[in-house]
């Protein structure tokens, strides 16, 4: 088994600074669908665009481990997104299933660990590296390996951009739970900040619950948001969204359509 070598924890922060301006995540007025448990509206959440490295082939490559005794590793073709920053370097890490590491023919890379690029900001330096802190029984930034990354390797990536949804330190959101026996059915949650590096725990959470349109369409109201109903089906919702939630002080009426009338009074 490998074993670390870091004598301290790597410091990692949020990589939200390298990421652009925010734009919105929604889109008013264009039709959209979704499926059970998915976002239909958010208050407090924004879309950024970042950099990001596209692998154009499979990459093996080793990297030297405990006592400089080397130990191989696995790309395989993916986009590799900000993970952390750690001083002045940016890690791109792989998606799961993408990567792997072996020592001697055995897996020496748990189901979280990370294999990618880091890239100091300051300098330009690109370097492969792996932090495999899971397998060996630690946290994350005590087992980290890297060396500086060669030519032809560096050839086998390209710069691309990825985009990644953040939210604000106050923030809400509608997702939609299903339709059956009649009724249309959606959660609002609100979330909170926990700490600076923006872990986000639920505050409280309210079910809605409205009279699906005998004709197939209609339109609901939930803290002021106006939503265009235009097909439901136990699975799948097909909508638009019309305004966004107002403020406290400021929400919509919901509207009176009988066949709408919410089931629970959207204030509660």
């Amino acid at each position: 088994m490998l074993t670390g070598c870091v004598m301290r924890q790597e410091i990692r922060v949020s990589p939200e600074p390298v990421f652009g301006e925010a734009r919105s995540a929604w889109t008013i007025g264009t039709e959209e669908s979704a499926t059970v448990g998915d976002l239909i509206l958010a208050n407090g959440l924004d879309v950024r665009t970042g950099p990001a490295f596209e692998l154009t082939r499979e990459l093996k490559f080793s990297l030297p481990g405990s006592y400089g005794v080397g130990f191989d590793c696995t790309l395989q073709p993916c986009v590799l997104e900000p993970h952390r920053i750690v001083g002045d370097d940016v890690l791109y890490v792989a998606p799961k299933g993408a990567g792997s590491a072996t020592f001697n023919g055995k897996s020496v890379f748990a189901e979280l660990d990370e294999l990618g690029l880091r890239v100091n900001e300051r300098t330009g330096v690109v370097s492969l590296y792996c932090d495999n802190g899971r397998f060996n029984g630690v946290v994350a930034g005590f087992a980290v390996w890297k060396r500086a990354i060669s030519p032809e390797e560096r050839a086998a990536f390209r710069k691309t951009t990825c985009e990644r949804m953040f939210w604000r330190p106050q923030s809400a959101a509608l997702r939609y739970s299903g339709s059956s026996g009649g009724e249309v059915r959606f959660i609002y949650t609100r979330y909170a900040y926990v700490n600076a590096d923006g872990v986000l725990v639920e505050l409280d959470s309210t079910e809605f619950r409205f009279d699906a349109p005998s004709t197939g369409r209609g339109e609901i109201a939930v803290r002021g948001a106006l939503i265009e109903l235009l097909a439901t089906t136990p699975t799948e919702l097909r909508y638009i969204i019309r305004t966004g939630f107002s403020a406290p002080n400021d929400r919509a009426a919901p509207p009176s359509t009988p066949e709408l009338k919410s089931q629970r009074s959207p204030e509660a």
